[in-house]
């Protein structure tokens, strides 16, 4: 743990004083926690999509809405190319514009969105948005700039995707909104493997998607295989999640290689994560691709819920959770 000493330089220099870059937290457990409102160019009053937009991609920065929104708020997605999606922790207040959008003025950061494809799944239509712009107040204009050229510089792990730009600030307003870590496993009958991922979300109860970077080993295997279980793992299961993540580039091994729950799913008979506390059996049925990501839709056949109260895993971008102690807001995160 480095001394507070270094701590205070840090925050001077770079307006942060988080030591991690993604903070892991139970999930639904925030006090004021972000609130996402979407509009058009034509359309003044927010609809609030917090719960119903899907964040399914980081390059492109890629938000998926259901069409069900048009029975619920004055705005009509099958006739807008743009929207913008405003951040905030209140009710939207339309005072102000931003770009050619009517805007949140008390929103901490804003991100227009472009429509990129449109698909038809079961009786709903899925419309698919790519990030264009974004602009954020979670760290000072001084420290944003500061960041950005140590970025330049910064010797990046191998594996590791490029974010420059203004899509790495497109990408730290998606991750305001905590992103569930669940665990998906997929088996050949005989072999698994287990990986977590963040980048999922129901469409609706009959269908769901979640996606997957394209030519991966994980890719390959749910594209082999068809069947899989997403497990949503217990809070203080962090550290296994994560330890996890090197899994995305392994094949399938024994099932001795995992920490595993008693229970098997329901009916495909999966092996489930030891920290498991809901899962959903999937089977695939389609895709689509956009830059690194392929997007993957499956049909549901069961959702089991096995501890009820339990919060399960997500976590946050370090810029929204400094924000967060700047504004004395209370928030008790996981550090690995």
């Amino acid at each position: 743990m480095s001394s507070p000493i270094k701590g205070g330089l840090k925050k001077i220099f770079t307006g942060l004083s988080v030591p991690q870059e993604y903070l892991c937290l139970q999930s639904d457990n925030l006090i004021f926690p972000i609130r996402v409102f979407v509009t058009t160019p034509l359309v003044i009053l927010g609809l609030e999509v917090t719960n119903t937009h899907i964040f399914l991609g980081y390059k492109p920065v890629v938000i998926a809405l259901n069409d069900e929104l048009a029975l619920t708020g004055p705005i009509d997605l099958s006739g807008e190319d743009e929207i913008c999606l405003h951040f905030g922790t209140g009710p939207f207040e339309t005072n102000t514009q931003w770009m050619d959008y009517p805007a949140d003025s008390k929103s901490v950061a804003r991100l227009v969105c472009r429509k990129a494809d449109t698909k038809q799944i079961g009786e709903s239509i899925v419309y698919f948005f790519k990030g264009v712009h974004g602009e954020h107040a979670f760290i000072s204009p001084f420290h944003q700039w500061l960041n950005r050229q140590v970025e330049r510089v910064k010797i990046r792990k191998e594996g590791n995707i490029d974010l420059s730009g203004n899509l790495y600030d497109q990408v730290r307003i998606a991750y305001s909104v905590p992103r569930e870590i669940s665990i998906v496993t997929v088996s050949n009958g005989k072999q698994i493997n287990m990986f977590p991922t963040d980048l999922h979300g129901a469409i609706t109860e009959e269908y769901y998607c979640g996606s997957l970077r394209m030519g991966g080993e994980v890719n390959r295997q749910i594209e082999a295989h068809v069947k899989i279980v997403i497990s949503s793992v217990h809070s203080h299961w962090y550290r296994e999640a994560y330890a996890l993540g090197k899994n995305h580039m392994r094949g399938l091994r024994t099932t001795s290689d995992f920490a595993l729950h008693n229970d098997f799913s329901q009916n495909f008979g999966l092996p489930l994560p030891a920290g498991v506390v809901k899962y959903r059996e999937l089977k695939r049925m389609d895709s689509i691709d956009f830059g690194i990501h392929r997007i993957h839709v499956y049909s549901t056949y069961s959702l089991r819920t096995l501890i009820p109260d339990a919060l399960p895993l997500s976590h946050i971008h370090h810029y929204y959770m400094q924000w967060r102690i700047d504004q004395g807001l209370q928030t008790n995160y996981l550090l690995r």
